[in-house]
């Protein structure tokens, strides 16, 4: 359902409004920048609802986050970084047989905000230290 999808060197941008049926969601862009030379994947949603409302980015991961201020390290030295954004973190107990052959556990990571319109930005840093 996603529409005007670009691809052009080291962006990558959809627009994905149609893909939520809440009714709320006038315009939803996201944009991805690949920096292959500092190992950074920037990503940025542009959007605009009829009404303010709670955003929840949602992340599943294999092995459960650590998260700390505007950082969260992820599996294999890859760290999140955000601004003003709530993160929360839950272990999903129930889960179908192919997935747990797949993973032992799987978490589901949440970026939370409240807001009608505006843009969340946020970047993978994917070079290990």
């Amino acid at each position: 359902c996603a529409s005007d999808v670009k691809y052009d060197n080291d962006k990558f941008s959809l627009d994905i409004a149609k893909c939520y049926e809440s009714g709320n969601v006038k315009v939803w862009k996201r944009d991805f920048i690949f920096n292959r030379d500092d190992g950074k994947i920037e990503v940025t949603e542009s959007f605009e609802l009829e009404k303010e409302s709670e955003i929840k980015l949602t992340f599943m991961l294999p092995e459960k986050p650590v998260i700390s201020e505007n950082c969260i390290g992820l599996s294999e030295g890859v760290k999140l970084y955000f601004k003003d954004l709530k993160a929360e973190c839950e272990e999903i107990k129930d889960m179908d047989d192919v997935v747990r052959r797949q993973w032992d556990k799987i978490y589901k990571l949440s970026l939370i905000t409240n807001k009608k319109s505006g843009e969340i930005k946020y970047y993978f840093d994917m070079m290990q230290s």
